[in-house]
């Protein structure tokens, strides 16, 4: 079970209204059967709140920008008779079961203790751009197909029109794809697009696990500058 966040105001701190809250997530734990309840602190005070309640720091995460307006991104390249393609909204009928595979490959990405992910399905791909489009969010997925047609690795951004901000969704390359240059071809090409398509987009962020030393290379290079340190934090029986 995941906990988004507690925040406090600061004048309110010493009022118990952290400790209120979290009784009341335990309670919700409770009820829902849960093992495991975690959470995010990216400040002194978060990690000072999560040791008070009897929480465990785990896994960390870095969040990075990347100021879209001034970043060199030069022509991708991918192995001989693979191609790139990208785009808006929907996954195409032809594409969306090798789509589905190549998601799944974000499961290999360093997760904290305890959390598991199911297998990524092409219902579950669909309910994902069902509640984007609900939500008002345009998804642009970019990926590179090899000569088989089979979808090697992906990345999509998340934007909402008008906004001057995107984010990075998710990125990730199939075990069997990988060492070839996919990753970065992926991400340089969705953010070629994304500047020429959508000129009013001025910053993009990204996150991946502090020792996810690949996909961070990537961004390094690209330009992305790490922001905050986002540490999950987990509560669990008997402290849960």
């Amino acid at each position: 079970m995941w906990c988004s966040g507690v925040a406090v105001p600061r004048p309110d701190r010493r009022r118990a209204g952290g400790t209120a809250l979290r009784d009341r997530v335990r309670g919700s734990a409770h009820d829902a059967g849960a093992t495991s309840v975690f959470g995010h602190h990216w400040s002194h005070d978060g990690e000072a709140f999560a040791a008070h309640v009897g929480a465990r720091d785990d896994h960390r995460d870095v969040r990075a920008a990347l100021d879209l307006r001034i970043a060199t991104l030069p022509e991708p390249i991918v192995p001989e008779r693979w191609r790139l393609m990208t785009w808006v909204g929907a996954a195409p009928e032809h594409l969306i079961e090798s789509y589905a595979r190549a998601r799944d490959a974000i499961n290999d990405a360093p997760m904290p203790e305890g959390s598991e992910s199911p297998t990524i399905t092409v219902e579950d791909v669909r309910e994902f751009e069902e509640i984007a489009a609900k939500r008002g969010r345009e998804v642009r997925a970019t990926v590179a197909i090899d000569e088989r047609d089979e979808v090697a690795g992906f990345t999509d951004l998340r934007i909402t029109p008008g906004d001057t901000a995107a984010s990075t969704d998710d990125t990730a390359v199939a075990a069997w794809a990988r060492g070839q240059g996919i990753g970065r071809a992926v991400k340089v090409e969705s953010l070629r697009r994304l500047r020429t398509e959508r000129p009013e987009v001025e910053t993009v962020t990204t996150m991946n696990a502090e020792h996810n030393a690949a996909m961070r290379h990537i961004n390094t290079s690209v330009g992305f500058v790490p922001t905050v340190i986002l540490t999950t934090t987990v509560l669990t029986k008997p402290t849960l």
